[in-house]
């Protein structure tokens, strides 16, 4: 559908191919203006193929007011806490992106540290650099204990404890 729209809708069509992960779409404009057209352009070329976009938000009110009021997104958005998408939420007042990570103080195996690493969801790689410096401490952590269930040295779980605390930096 994208394909064939390319030369009607060069804007909508490329959004589509690039901005749908799993049953999301998320994707961005210039302008207000800009997003009110594209978005219907979209919603026009996906309902051809029989595809019904639903859950609209934006952080621009101008964009959700030309939205049926039954197309918006209600369940799990508020202003504190946004619109849960792709394992993270989105804060469309502050148009940023927000990851809750938990990490809990009792992480003293490397088992337990793996655990916890893999429930980091980032197909996007917004928080390469939080998960790249997982990845790292993991690396430590694997070469200074031999087996799954051995506890951390304290040295590796104090830098556990130190990332579990600055990791919103």
């Amino acid at each position: 559908m994208a394909i064939d729209s390319k030369e009607t809708y060069p804007e909508a069509s490329a959004g589509i191919e690039s901005g749908f992960y799993m049953d999301d779409l998320l994707y961005g404009t210039e302008t207000v203006q800009e997003s009110v057209c594209v978005s219907d352009q979209i919603k026009n070329i996906l309902q051809g193929g029989g595809f019904m976009l639903r859950k609209w938000t934006s952080n621009a009110k101008e964009v959700l007011q030309t939205k049926a009021q039954d197309e918006l997104a209600t369940v799990g958005q508020d202003e504190e806490n946004g619109v849960a998408t792709l394992g993270m939420r989105w804060l469309p007042t502050e148009d940023v992106m927000k990851l809750e990570l938990h990490l809990p103080q009792e992480v003293r195996t490397r088992r337990a540290f793996l655990s916890e690493a893999a429930k980091v969801y980032d197909p996007m790689g917004i928080i390469a650099p939080v998960t790249i410096t997982f990845k790292m401490l993991f690396q430590k952590v694997w070469t200074t204990t031999k087996n799954w269930d051995d506890d951390l040295s304290e040295e590796d779980h104090g830098a556990t404890l130190d990332f579990a605390m600055n990791k919103h930096t």
